[in-house]
């Protein structure tokens, strides 16, 4: 689903510092 696809991306926005 998008919404999984959506949470990786702003946990990756998140770690990424």
């Amino acid at each position: 689903t998008a919404s999984l696809r959506l949470l990786y991306v702003i946990l990756a926005l998140h770690h990424k510092h």
